[in-house]
């Protein structure tokens, strides 16, 4: 954090914020950088922030102080901040919708709102409060402690915030916060092994062959007996021919175990895409080709700046057949492109046609 500063503009996750940042005081001793997420209080909630600035004066005269840290280091770069607030105004988009797109997989994480008794519930009259308060304490003494989504589901929005609001002010429950589940999970696929050796397997397998039955079982047995890493469950099925009951049973005896393995998830599958190669231009197609190429910077001046180049053409008059030449020659001069597809139903065609071209360089 920069020497002095004690105050940090920060967007909110929430539809109230829209596109201001909301000033927070920095508690003594905490560490703060742009671009750090953060738990902030907002309202009677505990809410996601991102700091977007820090300063020395805050921009209202009463401020809140930051709650927490969610992580250690920042996740937005000083650039992304500045690309996040330009999103915001040049589209009129909520100013965290516009952070949000470049924070993790699985960051954005909303809090739930818990309704607990206190330790002087059980010394309540109950004939002294409102029938909406004694069945939300009811309810609460029959399931410990519970959302408030879950309270507003058995007794109505209204009637369930009004009377949990009201316990509260007067000590009879208690409001918790914690992090909705994870929606975003690493991919675990299950694998077989042999939980003996593969002698052992092998031995058994002749049994049951020998005795003419449980065929299947023989068959996954000897499979496995011949490999010598873990098989994923649906390759072992799909060399025996098997069904589940059949890797069931025997792993039920104890001859084989399953174990999740976590796996990088592939957003592109290139089964069934065969390569392609450039095709031979026309001579409007050239005429662009050259240009663009011979526009690309080179050698000590590849950070400068190329110039913009607009490709006018009807559909289907080979436009696409100029981009994946043009970023060909770009990742010949061992940079990177960005294709941006025009609308969401092209998306597939245009990743076909781009990763039949470069494979698993896309």
């Amino acid at each position: 954090m920069e020497c002095g500063m004690g105050y940090a503009e920060v967007s909110v996750n929430s539809p109230v914020a829209q596109r201001r940042t909301f000033s927070y005081a920095i508690p003594s001793g905490l560490d703060i950088d742009v671009g750090q997420p953060v738990w902030v209080p907002f309202g009677d909630k505990l809410l996601q922030g991102i700091v977007l600035e820090l300063s020395h004066y805050p921009s209202v005269e009463e401020t809140k102080e930051i709650a927490g840290v969610i992580e250690p280091r920042p996740l937005l770069s000083p650039s992304n901040v500045l690309l996040a607030r330009w999103i915001s105004e040049h589209y009129l988009s909520p100013l965290f919708d516009a952070v949000a797109l470049m924070l993790p997989p699985g960051f954005e994480r909303k809090t739930v709102t818990f309704i607990s008794s206190s330790s002087t519930t059980h010394e309540q009259d109950m004939s002294s409060l409102t029938g909406g308060q004694r069945d939300v304490l009811e309810l609460v003494g029959k399931w410990g402690k519970v959302s408030l989504k879950e309270l507003e589901k058995t007794l109505g929005t209204r009637q369930a915030r009004l009377a949990t609001s009201q316990l509260v002010n007067q000590g009879l429950a208690v409001r918790s916060y914690e992090l909705e589940k994870i929606k975003v999970r690493p991919k675990k696929v299950p694998y077989l092994r042999l939980a003996g050796t593969a002698t052992e397997a092998g031995q058994e397998a002749a049994r049951l062959r020998e005795q003419g039955k449980a065929l299947k079982q023989a068959g996954l047995l000897e499979f496995l007996s011949q490999q010598t890493q873990p098989v994923s469950l649906s390759e072992a099925r799909r060399s025996v021919n098997c069904s589940s009951s059949v890797v069931k049973a025997v792993v039920s005896r104890g001859l084989v175990s399953v174990e999740q393995v976590e796996i990088k998830r592939e957003p592109i599958s290139y089964q069934g895409i065969a390569p392609s190669h450039p095709l031979t231009l026309t001579p409007d197609q050239k005429s662009a080709l050259r240009a663009i190429k011979s526009s690309l910077p080179k050698g000590a001046k590849g950070n400068a700046s190329p110039p913009v180049f607009l490709l006018h053409g009807v559909t289907g008059s080979g436009k696409t057949e100029v981009y994946l030449q043009v970023l060909a020659e770009v990742i010949g001069l061992g940079k990177k492109g960005i294709v941006l597809v025009p609308e969401i139903a092209l998306t597939p065609q245009t990743i076909e046609r781009f990763a039949s071209r470069f494979l698993l360089q896309l």
